[in-house]
This record gives structure tokens, C-alpha cells and sequence, in this order.
């Protein structure tokens, strides 16, 4: 072929896919509608015969070396420069979408990359399509949402039917129903169910955490094989009981009577709330429904949240950080030894009714504390005299502690985010091995059969096969490291960053709503009052009489005000002492979050080396074999 014929065949293959084209290379390349060619894209597209350095980045239907399906589908080839995406209803979706999403184990809105393709490589589709639907449907994220896993799902079934994966597409924009993958859940169920029992479990005795606890027991003489549930988590069959923190000499005397009065109920004793988030709801204004359960009562009621926000950001992280912040809040209230038996709160928990409803025939009655507490002498004594200074030094210092401990918050943040961005690149190079030793394979088949007559062919694609297998292995720790590092000690971390920062907010209610008018009004009109009495007694007008009896009325009144709100002053300051002890005695309950997170870094490492060790030994057989 002359110079001159290549020039010209290259500036036509140009020309075709200009970029002010109305026909992309995608549409171009589709067939007609209602015509089933079996293949992808590009099955009429007019092989480009120009060197590899000035070709353009289409793939050629003609390369050998083009990943091809099996016995997985039809599927001629896919360009990775589309993007599967547009707002499907998933209300309308078929059952097993939404039992296989469930599958991939989401944390909040999303799954990790390694769990979605988990669950679609159940389908039977060749590794090379499903590395191809995923990169078209998902991009580069390394979580994946509801949403593009159900497209992606969508695709693998249009895979299964031998047709194109982009009908999905054509589905998307007519609104048409998506169709049924035939899928074996099993396996992703059991491991599903599974992680999300031991995630619970792996939390420490913490009253701020929001899911059940159970004790961490270590695993010696661990066997080489790893399987896909949880592997930092093994529920001890003998609980311990809760260990009681002492927080004061063990000899009597005045630092240990201050600390008695305290109940033990929030350290001892654990109670949890789980919030559950649904799709946003309504037509105009959207809100959010969320879903309150409570585990001790057993019970789960709806509740409306309907705020204006601006998200810069992604607005699914948004809202799922706040669904953490309201279950760490909830999580704090209930166990806390006063303000969980407070009445409203426990409607919040139990009413099922909208809240608007049940306060039209309700009605709500806070009175004041102090006027239905009443202090013990020795409750009074419990007080210490220094507990202004105590106040103001701690006051002083809360700010410098929440700093330290969100910059431990944001480590932790980037720690995860670097686990899930490592655990999709080993993903993706699990699909990408995957998809060279299929590609390899039916470049090489044919009719001489080269690629069975040459045994280092052959144990070539078995290593890479063995290697990918454990690089996907790998992925799985990292992944659910990292699901356990944002869910567990991440969580409780900024639980107790919440403790200081609640107390910053109760020193602002405590000088908005602790002042009152006893020294500068009701002591001055007392003294008054007393003075214009004896005068009225000694003068001895007509009259008198009423006047005195009127003035001591004033009197009473005034000293019987004088005495309640004197009262509330030291109940306050009784409240002050007990919230600051409350919440210094929770706060050693950190110290449990970073043995965990200790052991658990251990256990990786652990895993990590098993892993690499067993594909040695399956490598090392491998060539033994041969």
C-alpha cells in the first residue's frame, strides 16, 4: 500500500470521528434500532491501517489482542471513553437490584469498588466485560452508588442476553424497565451478613457507640487460607463484663465523696441508636426521612428532616456525615444517666406518628429542674469549693482540646480515603490481569492451537491467574480495614471530640439561662420593703394595719423567691460538677478505641503477610508441576 493511500485512509478515519461531528464514534459506530448484531460498538467501523503512534485511541475491532467474552456473552468490545450514567427511578427496579446492592455490603449510600465487582462476577460474565462495564458505569471513584451499580448491573444483564451493555443507555433515556440478571448471591449474602454482624461485634464497651458491642479475642495459629468475611473481628464466646474506672483514691476522704454521687449507669452500661437514611422524598423541596431504632425498646420510627443546605461537594457524603453525626447525638442522649429519661426525648424515640401531629393534641410541659430535683446534704457537700477555678482552667483549655483531637479526626478521614483508593487500584488491577490473560488467550486461539502446545504459555497465565486472585484478596483487607476504621474508630473518636465540644455548648447555656435577678432586684426591693415596714410600724397612721399586712405579703414573696433561686444556683453548680466528672470518666473510654485500633492494625499486617505467603507457595507448586 503506497504512502498516499494510507494519508488518504487516515485523514478519512479522521474526518469520521471529527470532534464537531453530531455522530460520535459511539453513535456512529451503534446499530440500527431493533437489529441485534451481537456485538458492542464499532462492528462496521473501517479499520485504520496508520502507524500505532498516529492512530486515534479507537478500538480497533480487528486488534488480536482485543479482550473478547467466552462463553460470558457477546460482547466484541467496549470504549472506555463512555460513560454509563443518567437518573434512573429505583423504586421501579427490579427485587434482586436491590438484594444485590445489599450484597456488595454499602456502607451508607455507597460499596466499595472490590465488593460491587464481587457480586457481578457471580453473574458468569467474562472478567474482561465486567472490568469494562465498571470503568464505563463507575469512572475512577472507589465507591461505588445504588445508582451506577444498578446501571452497572443493568449492563452485565444485557451481557448475559447477548446483547450490547449500552442498552442501558437506550433504557436510561426511554424510562424503560431495566432487565433481570441471572445472579448467585449466596456466597455474597452470607459474607455480607456476616461483616455487618462482626462490624457490630468489633466495637468497644463504648456508651457513645452507635451499633452493639462485643470483646475482641486475638487469633493465634491462623491457617493460610482467607476467606472474604470480616478478617479483624472474632466475637468472644466468654464476654467480659464491663471494668468500672476508678476516678479517685480508694481512701475516704473529700476528692472521693465528690466523686460518689455520680451514677455508673452511661460507663457500665450501653445503649444504642441506629439511624437509617432513605431516598429524599417529596417533589419541589426535598427531605430526607430517616429512620430511628432504638435497640433496647425495640422500636423504629420515621423522622422528617427537611433543612436547606449548600453542599459544594458531594451532597450523598454530606448528608451521610450528617446521619452519623444525629446517631453519635442520639447515642450520647441515651445514655446519658439524667437526660435519658427526660419525657420528649422519649417520644422522639417511640412516637410513630409525625412529631407536628402528636404536638397538636399534646401538650408539653418542661419545668424547671431545680423546682422538681431537690439535693441531698450530702450532694450539697460533694461540691467542692474551688469548682469556679476548676471551671474556668478546664473552660480555658476546651478549645486547644477539640483542635487536637479533630486534626486526629481528619488524620483518620485521610487514612481511610487512601485505604479505599488503595483497595479500588488493586481492584482494578485484579479486573485488568484478568482481562490481559483472556485477551492473551483468544489472541492465541485458533487453529493451530498455539497457546495449548507451549507449556510456558500456559504457567505463565496460571501464575498471573494465581497472582490475581491473591492481589483481589489483598484488596479485601485493605477494604474492610478500612470499613472498620471509618465505622468504628473513627466514629468513636469524634464521639468523644463530641464530649468536649457538647461542654463548650453547655457553658454557653450556662451563661445564658444560669443568671437571675436575685442580687439586683429582689434583695434591694426585700431590704426596702423591710425598711418601709418598721417605718409604717413605728409612725402608726390610719391605716397601718393594711399597709403592714400588704408589705409583709411583698416580703415573703420576695424571700421565697430569694430561696428558690438560691437553691437553683447550687443546683446548677451540682449539675456543672457531676456534667464535668460524667464526662472526664467517658472520656477514658478512648483509651479502648486505640487498643483496637492497635490490634487491628496488627491483624492486618498478619493477613497481608499470609496472603503474599500462601501465593508464594501456590506459585512455587505451580512450578514444581511443570
Amino acid at each position: 500500500m503506497s504512502s498516499t493511500e494510507i494519508n488518504n485512509r487516515s485523514s478519512t478515519s479522521k474526518l469520521a470521528y471529527s470532534p464537531g461531528d453530531f455522530t460520535s464514534p459511539l453513535t456512529a459506530s451503534l446499530p440500527a434500532l431493533g437489529t441485534n448484531t451481537g456485538g458492542l460498538i464499532g462492528s462496521s467501523r473501517p479499520v485504520s491501517t496508520v502507524s500505532l503512534s498516529n492512530s486515534t485511541s479507537d478500538i480497533y475491532p480487528t486488534d488480536p489482542w482485543l479482550p473478547r467474552l467466552g462463553n460470558g456473552g457477546a460482547i466484541d468490545d467496549l470504549n472506555f471513553t463512555f460513560r454509563l450514567d443518567g437518573a434512573i427511578n429505583e423504586a421501579s427496579l427490579p427485587l434482586i437490584y436491590h438484594q444485590a446492592f445489599g450484597a456488595a455490603d454499602p456502607n451508607g449510600a455507597t460499596a466499595s469498588i472490590a465488593n460491587v465487582h464481587r457480586v457481578l462476577a457471580s453473574s458468569g460474565v467474562g472478567a474482561s466485560v465486567i472490568e469494562q462495564i465498571l470503568s464505563a458505569s463507575c469512572g475512577r471513584s472507589s465507591r461505588v452508588s445504588k445508582s451506577e451499580f444498578s446501571i452497572a448491573l443493568a449492563a452485565v444483564a444485557y451481557a448475559q442476553q447477548g446483547k450490547s451493555p449500552f442498552n442501558v443507555q437506550r433504557a436510561i433515556s426511554r424510562k424503560s424497565s431495566f432487565p433481570v440478571p441471572s445472579l448467585d448471591l449466596a456466597p455474597s449474602l452470607l459474607n455480607s451478613l456476616n461483616r455487618s454482624h462482626s462490624r457490630r461485634s468489633s466495637l468497644p464497651d463504648d456508651p457513645w457507640c452507635p451499633t452493639p458491642t462485643a470483646t475482641l479475642k486475638t487469633r493465634h495459629g491462623q491457617s493460610n487460607s482467607i476467606s472474604n468475611t470480616n478478617f479483624f473481628v472474632e466475637e468472644s464466646e466468654n464476654p467480659v463484663s464491663p471494668t468500672k474506672i476508678r476516678s479517685g483514691p480508694s481512701e475516704s476522704g473529700t476528692k472521693n465523696s465528690n466523686l460518689c454521687p455520680l451514677p455508673y449507669h452511661g460507663l457500665s452500661k450501653a445503649d444504642h441508636v441506629s439511624i437509617k437514611l432513605s431516598s429524599p422524598e417529596g417533589w419541589i423541596l426535598k427531605y430526607n426521612v430517616y429512620s430511628v431504632e432504638h435497640e433496647t425498646k425495640g422500636t423504629s420510627v420515621p423522622r422528617r428532616f427537611s433543612g436547606r443546605h449548600l453542599v459544594t461537594g458531594d451532597e450523598g457524603q454530606f448528608i451521610e456525615r450528617r446521619r452519623r453525626g444525629l446517631q453519635r447525638f442520639l447515642t450520647y442522649l441515651i445514655n446519658h444517666p439524667i437526660i435519658s429519661k427526660d419525657s420528649v426525648l422519649n417520644i422522639f424515640l417511640s412516637e410513630p406518628s409525625d412529631l407536628s401531629t402528636w404536638r397538636s393534641h399534646s401538650t408539653v410541659h418542661l419545668p424547671e429542674e431545680s423546682t422538681t430535683s431537690r439535693l441531698t446534704a450530702v450532694e450539697e457537700i460533694s461540691i467542692p469549693e474551688d469548682l469556679d477555678d476548676q471551671l474556668i482552667n478546664f473552660r480555658s483549655r476546651l478549645p486547644l482540646i477539640i483542635e487536637h483531637w479533630s486534626r486526629i479526626c481528619a488524620s483518620l478521614d485521610r487514612i481511610v480515603r487512601r485505604n479505599e483508593a488503595q483497595s479500588s487500584d488493586f481492584t482494578r488491577i485484579q479486573l485488568a490481569l484478568g482481562s490481559a490473560v483472556e485477551s492473551e488467550r483468544a489472541g492465541l486461539s485458533g487453529d493451530n492451537q498455539l497457546h495449548g502446545r507451549i507449556p510456558e504459555i500456559r504457567r505463565s497465565e496460571e501464575e498471573i491467574e494465581t497472582i490475581s486472585h491473591h492481589i483481589g484478596k489483598y484488596s479485601t483487607i485493605i477494604e474492610q480495614r478500612s470499613s472498620k476504621l471509618a465505622l468504628s474508630t473513627n466514629e468513636q473518636v469524634r464521639a468523644h471530640r463530641d464530649l468536649f465540644t457538647d461542654f463548650i455548648y453547655l457553658f454557653v447555656r450556662y451563661d445564658r439561662l444560669s443568671g437571675d435577678d436575685v442580687d439586683q432586684k429582689l434583695k434591694p426591693r426585700a431590704e426596702n420593703n423591710s425598711k418601709k415596714l418598721e417605718e409604717i410600724r413605728n409612725s402608726k397612721r390610719v391605716g397601718w394595719q393594711d399597709e403592714s399586712d400588704r408589705l409583709k405579703n411583698l416580703i415573703e414573696q420576695d424571700r421565697a423567691a430569694i430561696e428558690s433561686k438560691l437553691k437553683r444556683r447550687v443546683f446548677i453548680r451540682w449539675c456543672l460538677w457531676q456534667e464535668l466528672v460524667y464526662v472526664l470518666r467517658a472520656g477514658t473510654l478512648v483509651s479502648k478505641v486505640w487498643r483496637e485500633f492497635v490490634e487491628d492494625e496488627r491483624k492486618c499486617v498478619e493477613l497481608t503477610l499470609s496472603n503474599w505467603t500462601e501465593m508464594d507457595e501456590s506459585i512455587d507448586n505451580l512450578i514444581q508441576l511443570t
